[in-house]
């Protein structure tokens, strides 16, 4: 689920959301992003060192693998000790950054908010953004994509 919270966004440098490209290159804040992605924990695999989450890059843009972002793919709110360690289509792994993860304060169900590496291509991979305002979403928007005649 995409989410643009309504308080947030602002047009800086031709970009509408900021993102954590702009948070790395010192233009915003992490309290300016405006978008996250929703994600839940599916999966611990403590024997790994990781948990699962049900957001691949499907949902969130995989173009972070080229970044030197400490916190991986994304950076899940509020938590940075988790990193966003690989992704496939629809699945991605978590591991703890320092020492080891603490499962218990991640059970099964635990709803994740990410802020994406790029904003506009993550947006690009949801049809419906959820407009968030005050805690509960107020609105739905439909993007208008594709090239037509």
């Amino acid at each position: 689920m995409f989410i643009i919270h309504k308080a947030k966004p602002r047009i800086i440098k031709h970009s509408y959301l900021l993102d954590l490209q702009q948070y790395y290159i010192g233009s915003c804040t992490l309290d300016d992003i405006a978008c996250t992605v929703i994600a839940r924990v599916i999966g611990h695999y403590p024997d790994r060192g990781h948990m699962v989450m049900d957001c691949g890059w499907t949902a969130l843009d995989n173009q972070s693998q080229m970044s030197k972002c400490v916190t991986g793919h994304g950076c899940i709110v509020g938590e940075p000790n988790l990193r966003i360690d690989s992704m496939t289509q629809e699945l991605g792994k978590i591991s703890a950054i320092n020492g080891k993860l603490d499962y218990e304060k991640y059970p099964i169900g635990t709803i994740l908010r990410i802020y994406p590496w790029h904003a506009c291509a993550t947006a690009s991979l949801h049809e419906v953004y959820h407009i968030l305002s005050d805690g509960a979403i107020v609105d739905q928007w439909r993007p208008v994509k594709w090239w037509s005649a």
